[in-house]
Parts: C-alpha cells; structure tokens; sequence
C-alpha cells in the first residue's frame, strides 16, 4: 500500500487494522512478517526505531511546552511583583503595613537588622494574610 493511499484511509478502517494486529498473537504476528518480509531482524529494528523516534519526539514536545509555561508564570509572577522592589522599599512597604492595620503586630524585631530573605518571608506573608496585594498595594 503506497503512503498516499494509506494517508486516505478513514480513521474507522486504521482503527480496524491497529485492532487487528493487536489482537494476533506473538506467533502469528511473526509468522505475518516472515511471509512479507525476508529479514525480519531489519523490519523489527526499523519498528523499533520508529517508535522510538515518536516517543522521543513526544518527550521533546512536552518537555519544550513545559518550558515555556513556566516562562511564561515566571514572567507574569515577575510583573510589579513586590520581591523585585528595592531593600528600603520593601522596608518601607513594611512599615506602611503596620501603620495602616492596627491589628497588625510583627515579632518584636529591629527591621534594620532583618536580612532581605526576612523581609521577603514578611512581604508574602502579608500578601498571604491579605493586608497587601502583589503589587505592593494596601488593601
């Protein structure tokens, strides 16, 4: 059957054809190909190969649209995200948070001396409690 004419198939006869070689036996399958076929060796390489080949092509595509999902989040994320303000700003941040809430109480610590992975862990927890959005605004 040439490439063409198999391209034209319906997809119920594909379907009838997959079902049936998948239903033969290991032992008819082979005895399928060593009438078609004088090497077998060759056509179950050549097989091999092929879907060798999808797989990998398969793996690559996703691997590359994973990729770029998370180029994608990590872009959007990084849009007027507070953890990429400067150091006095994200203390100032801070310290308009705790103005604006009086509820608000941070553990008694000199925000001078909090390391900028401190700050950072305060600054998403008030975007987690809710007191500041993503962008650095006080709600």
């Amino acid at each position: 059957m040439n490439d063409k004419r198999r391209n034209k198939l319906p997809l119920s006869v594909i379907n009838t054809l997959a079902d049936d070689i998948l239903n033969l036996s290991d032992e008819e399958l082979l005895q399928e190909v060593q009438d078609e076929f004088d090497d077998v060796a060759s056509v179950i390489s050549s097989a091999r190969n092929a879907i060798n080949s999808a797989i990998l092509k398969s793996n690559k595509s996703r691997l590359s649209d994973a990729k770029e999902q998370l180029e994608q989040k990590r872009k959007g994320t990084n849009q007027n995200n507070i953890l990429t303000l400067t150091l006095n700003d994200k203390r100032a941040l801070i310290h308009q948070a705790k103005e604006s809430v009086h509820s608000l109480t941070l553990a008694a610590r000199n925000e001078e001396e909090m390391s900028e992975s401190d700050i950072n862990g305060v600054l998403q927890d008030l975007v987690d409690l809710g007191v500041i959005d993503e962008n650095g605004n006080i709600k």
